[in-house]
């Protein structure tokens, strides 16, 4: 809804005004979004949402005014916070074909003359010698294995990832499926991390923070809100318990689609969640035993053997750590 991109707005206003400069990229619920709605008891009333111009023009101060490089054909820009420092900021979403009165795309994908416009802002960093780090809504790099075959609205389609290593760049940040896990790939001796960072909205409500050295390393830390003025001593019990209410009646439905009956649904819907929720927090321990079945029917007992390597993939923590790392940004 443009009234909460207003508010937003004006919250950054305040952060920068500390001295603190604001870069902001668009998520898949942005722009253009179908379901842009206010609320009143159980009436629903559509209202307005933002065009790619009109994103642009809210958020003049966060970034799009002050860009060195502007892409024609998206939101994407690169910004220099500071002297030597480039950022690509990088608009992956779908907007333009988001249907009139439907949740808008998942999915990610540059176009290709984006693409080509990245290559062009890399090769003029190169050129410029300036450091470079990325930051986009959708994943580049796999955070457990076959996220892009389980998952592939989650990861932008384009690999990118290979072109970013290629030109020396060494992490971007994204979002976009709300867990806080690192995870990097290697292409021809050159390696990428992609820092992914929950939501605020979702527990554990985390917050990167990233600090750049005078000896070229950057320094990845996270802090989780766990009070709020309203929730001085509750808030994290609440979140956490809201979390698992969510996924557990998003994945209850799943398992009934799969002919699962609604009692043993019941019993294992909870359990999967518990799979996305440790994910979500980051430094995945995976339990002594993935899904209890005890209980449960034939059918139930295929069904979660069919899904049972999905869970653990979701307790593998790929390397490196999630919450704390130290990254070596020069080339050599």
């Amino acid at each position: 809804e443009r009234v909460c991109h207003e508010k937003a707005a004006w919250y950054f206003k305040k952060i920068a005004a500390s001295g603190k400069k604001i870069i902001v990229v668009p998520g898949n619920h942005d722009v253009l979004n179908g379901t842009a709605f206010s609320y009143k008891g159980d009436k629903r009333t559509r209202v307005e949402t933002v065009t790619p111009a009109e994103f642009t023009e809210i958020y003049a101060d966060c970034g799009f005014s002050e860009a060195v490089m502007k892409d024609p054909n998206s939101l994407s820009y690169v910004a220099e916070p500071v002297a030597g420092l480039w950022v690509l900021a990088l608009d992956s979403c779908l907007y333009r074909d988001n249907p009139t009165d439907e949740h808008p795309i998942t999915d990610g994908e540059f176009l290709p003359k984006t693409i080509e416009w990245i290559e062009s802002a890399l090769i003029e960093a190169a050129k410029m010698n300036k450091g470079v780090i990325a930051c986009l809504h959708h994943g580049v790099v796999e955070h457990f294995e076959d996220e892009r075959k389980d998952f592939p609205e989650y990861m932008v389609k384009d690999c990118v990832g290979a072109m970013m290593a290629a030109y020396n760049v060494k992490t971007v940040f994204t979002g976009h499926f709300h867990a806080q896990d690192i995870s990097k790939k290697t292409w021809n001796g050159k390696t990428l991390y992609d820092i992914e960072t929950g939501s605020l909205i979702t527990a554990p409500c985390p917050i990167r923070k990233a600090k750049i050295t005078a000896s070229q390393t950057m320094e990845i830390d996270s802090v989780f809100v766990d009070s709020i003025k309203s929730m001085p001593d509750t808030f994290k019990e609440y979140s956490e318990k809201q979390l698992v209410k969510s996924f557990t009646s998003l994945l209850k439905p799943k398992l009934e689609k799969y002919k699962v009956n609604k009692k043993d649904a019941e019993v294992l819907a909870p359990q999967l969640a518990q799979a996305f929720i440790t994910h979500y927090g980051g430094n995945e321990i995976k339990p002594a035993v993935l899904l209890d079945t005890k209980g449960t029917s034939l059918w139930s007992k295929f069904i979660i053997s069919i899904k049972k390597s999905l869970v653990n993939n979701l307790y593998t923590d790929l390397p490196p750590r999630d919450n704390k790392l130290v990254i070596k940004l020069s080339a050599s």
